[in-house]
This record gives structure tokens, C-alpha cells and sequence, in this order.
């Protein structure tokens, strides 16, 4: 004796598998670009998020020392940033470096940014 499926059963069957179809064979086309220009932008947001976050933690650590930190590390010792501040969202390490003032006072000065998404410094995409 055969058994009978529900219509509904059939209906329901056929529709979870062209979706499925659909899913593998047609979304990967469609949504590449888009997810791609949402990803950067997230990354450029968060990127800027991360440098205003450490640019506040150097001026709290200036405040303290008289001289901003020989590396973006000593936060982290100090507990005045996370370790993950540590490289942008596109893993790349920060760049920053100190510099003497004018009259030779000792990391007086920083350079702070990120080389974006081409991990190259000194390029267009470059945030500070």
C-alpha cells in the first residue's frame, strides 16, 4: 500500500529546495559587491572608531607621564587600551611613532594612522 503525502508536504518539499538552489547557484553573483562595499564600510567606520579610542588614550596617558608612550604596547600594559587596539580591522598593526619637540623634550610629539585596506602606508586609503 502506497502512502499519500499531503499536498502541502509536496508543495513545502519543492520550496525548500529551490530555495536552497537559489542560495547556491544564484546569491553567490548577486551579493558579492554588495557585501563587499558593506564590509569596507564597516571597516573604515571601525577603523576611525579604533583611532579617536587611542588618540583618547594617548592624550590620558600624556596627561599622566608628561610624554606619550614609546609604543602603542605600554597602553596596553597600563590598561588604558585593549590589545586589540592594536591592529586596524584589516589586521594590519597601527602605525605610530614618537617624536622630540622642538627643543629636544623626549616623545613630544606621535604620528598616529592606518594603512587601510591596502596595508600599504602612505596611500589614499590611509586613515588618521
Amino acid at each position: 500500500m502506497k502512502t499519500k503525502i499531503a499536498p502541502w508536504i509536496k508543495y513545502s518539499i519543492f520550496t525548500v529546495i529551490f530555495f536552497c538552489i537559489f542560495a547556491v547557484f544564484v546569491l553567490p553573483y548577486i551579493l558579492p559587491s554588495t557585501c563587499t562595499r558593506t564590509t569596507l564600510k564597516t571597516q573604515i567606520q571601525g577603523t576611525a572608531f579604533d583611532l579617536k579610542s587611542i588618540k583618547f588614550a594617548l592624550k590620558t596617558y600624556y596627561d599622566k607621564n608628561a610624554q606619550y608612550p614609546d609604543s602603542l604596547a605600554v597602553l596596553v600594559e597600563k590598561n588604558m587600551l585593549e590589545k586589540g587596539y592594536l591592529k586596524d580591522l584589516w589586521h594590519h598593526h597601527y602605525n605610530y611613532a614618537v617624536f622630540p619637540s622642538k627643543d629636544g623634550k623626549k616623545n613630544q610629539q606621535y604620528t598616529l594612522s592606518s594603512s587601510g585596506s591596502d596595508g600599504i602606508k602612505e596611500t589614499k586609503d590611509d586613515l588618521r
